[in-house]
Order: structure tokens, then sequence, then C-alpha cells
């Protein structure tokens, strides 16, 4: 008896760790990383890596898409007018315009791009060391715009954004992970003034990629 329960014991950690894991994994990707590559043992890792990586990249495709639509709505370069500031809350910031728009505190055009796509967005302003969102759809817990608060030097997106790169990936915005893509904006002299963020909440739908629905017992 002993036997048949050590040798059924085994089989089941055997099937259900990987399951543990793909589970693991798709719980990431909903969290909004969108890069970490999926690892199971053995034939398994064949059976359920094609699907969830074809998900994965449709994930990130859309939101590269989102990010694109929203980069197109500012084709005229971006400046910054140091001499002419608004104010925003307890914070007074430069008027930063692209082209004839000038977004510091002017979230119109944002949120008519929200309401298209579902989609929050914002634009940030580079202030000293730090990115201030000037114009923003994005909300606390309480429903408030977030209008007037920075970045964080700590945020992921903070290091990319300062060496001119983008960052594309999972970030955490007031307690809650998603998936966000940040795009640093230069000015005429080839400076970082200014940075687009747009945030998909994306889902992987637990009934349509079900663990059980890559394996046959």
């Amino acid at each position: 008896m002993f036997t048949v329960w050590l040798f059924s014991f085994l089989i089941a950690g055997a099937l259900l760790k990987p399951l543990d894991s793909l589970s693991e994994h798709l719980a990431r990707v909903e969290m909004g990383d969108l890069q970490t590559p999926l690892r199971l043992p053995g034939s398994l890792q064949d059976r359920a890596e094609a699907s969830v990586r074809e998900y994965q990249q449709g994930l990130t495709r859309r939101l590269e898409a989102i990010a694109g639509d929203f980069q197109s709505m500012f084709k005229a370069p971006f400046t910054m007018k140091q001499d002419t500031q608004v104010q925003l809350g307890g914070l007074r910031v430069p008027e930063l315009w692209s082209g004839s728009s000038q977004l510091s505190g002017n979230n119109q055009s944002l949120e008519s791009f929200t309401a298209r796509t579902g989609c929050p967005t914002t634009v940030f302003i580079k202030l000293g060391k730090e990115f201030v969102r000037v114009a923003t759809t994005l909300q606390n817990a309480e429903g408030n715009k977030v209008v007037g608060t920075p970045l964080g030097i700590f945020h992921p997106a903070y290091a990319p954004l300062t060496e001119q790169r983008e960052y594309v990936g999972p970030a955490q915005l007031f307690g809650r992970n998603y998936a966000t893509k940040y795009t640093p904006i230069k000015d005429a002299s080839g400076e970082v003034v200014a940075a687009l963020f747009v945030l998909c909440i994306l889902s992987v739908g637990a009934a349509t990629y079900s663990p059980f629905l890559y394996f046959r017992f």
C-alpha cells in the first residue's frame, strides 16, 4: 500500500508542480509582465510555451499599438517654457508645448483618448531630476486625477527615461500592477524634456487560459 501511495504522490507532484508554474506565469502576465519567458520542465514546456508566448506577444502588440496611437497625437516638437508656469496643486511647473498645444494642466485631449481606448494616459514634464505628471487621466484610489505628482526616482521606468530609452513592462502605480509603456520625449536640442505614458489593464482570462487546456492526461 505504501508503494502505491508513494507512486501516486510522486505522479501527482510531477503533474501539479508544472501547473503551479504555469499558473504563476499567467498571474505575472496578468499583472503586466509581458517579457518574462515561460519555464516548464520537459515535454510540458513544448506543449504550453507556444500558446502562452502567442498570447503574451498579442498583449504586447496591443500595448505597443495603443502607445503608438497616443504618441501620434503629438506630431509637433515639444518645448518647455520656463518663464511661463502653471499651478498644479501645490506645485508650479513650466508650460509644456507641442506645436500650438499647451499641455501642462490640460487634460482635454488625454480624456478623449482614454474615452476612446479605455487606457489611462499621462504627459510628464522633466523637472530637474524628476518627471512630474502635468496632464493625466490616471486616478488614485479616491478617484482624483494624480496631476502634479512625481514618477519617483525608484520607479522602474525612471532610469530608462533618463537614459533616453523606452520602458515597457509591469509597473506598480498606487498599489496596483499594470502593463505600461513610458516613452521619453526630446526637444529640438535632443534633451529629454517630457515623457508619455500609457497604461493597459490587461486580463489573462482564466476561463480561456486555464492550465488544463494545455495538457491532455
